[in-house]
């Protein structure tokens, strides 16, 4: 095989190190939009309501613990089911259905989901299909 030398030698090395760049670019993206959060079903809004919710109903029982239980839950549905059952366990599912979602929102969240376009509704194929340990978590 021959070898180049002199200036043919110089000029076929760039070449090499340009497609090094390229590639580690892309793979770069490639990295960024797998580990990206993506983005749920609730806004920014609904997120806020949650919290308020939470930290009057929720805080005084829960505190910030609630965020690591949240993210062991199997899904979004799961939570939701038990919290809108049981909760507030002194009296028992006396939030509203809006406050419910909203605190699912708020989980959401905190847990490293990004926010969307459109409020998280009580929908159990769409809350079964959210897997809080996936949000990005922080």
């Amino acid at each position: 095989m021959a070898q180049l030398h002199g200036p043919a030698a110089r000029s076929a090395l760039p070449a090499a190190p340009g497609l090094c760049l390229l590639a580690l670019a892309l793979a770069g993206a490639a990295l960024q939009a797998q580990t990206a959060p993506p983005a749920a079903p609730f806004t920014a809004a609904q997120a806020a309501r949650g919290e308020r919710v939470f930290l009057t109903s929720c805080a005084g029982c829960h505190g910030v613990s609630m965020f690591d239980i949240f993210a062991g839950y199997r899904n979004a549905y799961d939570f939701h089911s038990v919290v809108s059952l049981t909760m507030p366990w002194e009296d028992e599912a006396q939030l509203t259905d809006q406050d419910y979602i909203d605190i699912v929102a708020f989980m959401l969240r905190e847990t490293g989901f990004a926010a969307g376009d459109a409020e998280l509704h009580p929908d159990r194929r769409l809350l079964e299909q959210i897997v809080p340990s996936r949000g990005g978590g922080q």
